[in-house]
């Protein structure tokens, strides 16, 4: 009887690692080097670019955040970048862009420490009534 509900155990712990283990998601993919250039993503037949600086980008430092706009209608005078860590559930973090030229807005933010040491950040500028482009990349430790 005991060789019975030890192997009905294991089996058990077998079938809960499985799930675990095939239950992690895939790390998000990393689509820029913000700390080595700007960065661009295609949006609607046109560019949006992301530049953070100074470089390297490093947390709990003001940070000047710039997104030009090439062949992309939006003429609002602000728009929004998101950030947030993927897979971490944190507070908002939202910079608010003001226009400075034809196509590009800046505003200044910062990214918080990650208790955890996590560098992984996802920046997700948002053209209201328009749609978002999203960023991820990992910033200095």
């Amino acid at each position: 009887m005991e060789g019975r509900y030890k192997g009905l155990a294991l089996s058990v712990i077998g079938l809960l690692l499985f799930g675990l283990l095939s239950c992690q998601g895939r790390a998000p993919e990393i689509n820029c080097r913000i700390n080595q250039q700007e960065c661009q993503s295609d949006f609607r037949g046109g560019v949006v670019y992301l530049d953070i600086n100074p470089k390297p980008v490093l947390p709990m430092k003001e940070l000047l955040f710039r997104v030009r706009l090439s062949g992309v209608d939006y003429d609002a005078s602000t728009l929004e970048v998101y950030l947030t860590m993927p897979g971490m559930t944190m507070g908002e973090n939202r910079v608010t862009l003001r226009r400075v030229g034809r196509d590009t807005y800046e505003g200044k933010g910062v990214f918080v420490r990650c208790p955890s040491g996590k560098t992984l950040w996802q920046a997700e500028v948002v053209m209201r009534g328009l749609g978002s482009v999203f960023y991820r990349f990992n910033i200095m430790p």
